[in-house]
């Protein structure tokens, strides 16, 4: 349970009290029987994780009114706000038709003479990191709708509440957009990268090679946490930047493929970095840029093991045949894939500032420090 708060830090004309003295209901869902194939496909949108977003529409699987009739699992009316509180713990959306939800997310149904669906959305967001601190269960985590209900909150007239999830509906459209535009770049630069290494540029010829006759993956060294000066040279893992120390192992730029855990993996880097022992780094006389595109392009998870810890052997790797462009050609790939990462990272910097300005506008305006005009 989160500390109560002092009178004084109560702003003037806000509530104060316990998240079930401003809602109707907190229910579970539930899931019919996978043996009754009735229960499934009919006109009730069923959400599970995946379908959880801001406003919640439609949903990969239906249930039919037999499959809620023979289950746990409610119909809960557009306007709920839907929790997700086990397992993946803090999820939260807004139901814009009516629907059901499979156990462990919750439909949350406001008491809209209290509070509005839109600021209890906002409100539960901001409680994600409480909720998992809350969470129970050795195997799978999970706090109950009964403990829910007892979080302790702030609430504000309506007229305010209304104002406040405005500014922050506003923020989250611009972030959604953003979000728009990195997934359509994403495919654009997958569909450009199938396209250049197969079919080519112009009359640039290709080559058929061996991935081990154009490069090789060294093993990285190990290197706990506990040994890591502070710096700014980033040490890499199987998937991706695990902290920083003061001493390379590589000189940049450079290829990392994950060779443990995230086996397959393909990483980049502009400066010089330390590769620990999950991981391999490439050597090669190649362009380096180029080989990262390659590698990504080839998908080297495929060729990763199937036990319970994935690993990537390097003489599977090496047997991969690709297709080698000459050295012009290899330029003009860099040239175009980096250009279109060039976007992704810009819209990504951009997406990372916009969900600053909401951290800091939810820690403001839902505890308010700061008023806004009504």
């Amino acid at each position: 349970m989160n500390n109560p708060l002092k009178q004084k830090n109560i702003p003037k004309g806000w509530e104060y009290g316990s998240l079930g003295d401003f809602i109707v209901d907190i229910k579970d869902g539930g899931t019919p029987s996978r043996r009754k194939g009735e229960y499934f496909g009919g006109g009730i949108p069923w959400v599970v994780i995946k379908d959880i977003k801001s406003r919640i529409y439609s949903t990969n699987e239906t249930l039919s009114k037999l499959g809620i009739e023979n289950s746990s699992a409610k119909v809960f009316p557009a306007g709920t706000v839907i929790l997700s509180f086990g397992a993946t713990i803090g999820e939260v959306g807004i139901a814009e038709v009516d629907l059901a939800t499979k156990q462990g997310i919750a439909g949350v149904l406001p008491d809209v003479s209290k509070i509005t669906t839109e600021y209890l959305y906002f409100l539960l967001q901001s409680q994600k990191k409480l909720l998992n601190q809350m969470a129970t269960g050795s195997t799978i985590k999970e706090v109950r709708p009964n403990i829910i209900k007892k979080i302790n909150i702030l609430v504000p007239p309506i007229k305010e509440q209304k104002k406040i999830a405005d500014i922050l509906l506003s923020v989250d459209e611009e972030i959604q957009k953003v979000e728009e535009i990195i997934s359509a770049t994403e495919k654009l630069k997958k569909g450009l990268m199938s396209g250049l290494f197969t079919k080519g540029i112009g009359n640039n010829k290709f080559q058929k090679t061996r991935i081990g006759d154009i490069l090789t993956l060294e093993y990285g060294k190990p290197l706990k946490a506990s040994d890591r000066v502070s710096g700014d040279i980033p040490v890499f893992g199987s998937n991706g930047i695990v902290g920083y120390h003061d001493t390379s192992l590589v000189k940049g730029p450079g290829v990392i493929v994950g060779r443990k855990g995230g086996a397959g993996e393909v990483m980049f880097s502009e400066v010089d970095f330390y590769p620990i022992d999950t991981a391999y780094f490439v050597k090669t006389d190649f362009n380096k840029k180029f080989i990262y595109y390659l590698l990504v392009n080839t998908n080297l998870k495929k060729r990763s093991g199937g036990s319970a810890v994935p690993g990537l052997n390097r003489n599977d790797a090496y047997s991969k045949i690709v297709i080698l462009p000459k050295k012009e050609g290899q330029e003009i790939i860099v040239n175009i894939l980096s250009s279109v990462d060039r976007k992704i990272i810009t819209c990504q910097k951009l997406k990372t500032k916009l969900l600053e300005l909401k951290k800091g506008l939810v820690s403001d305006l839902l505890s308010g420090s700061k008023r806004v005009k009504i």
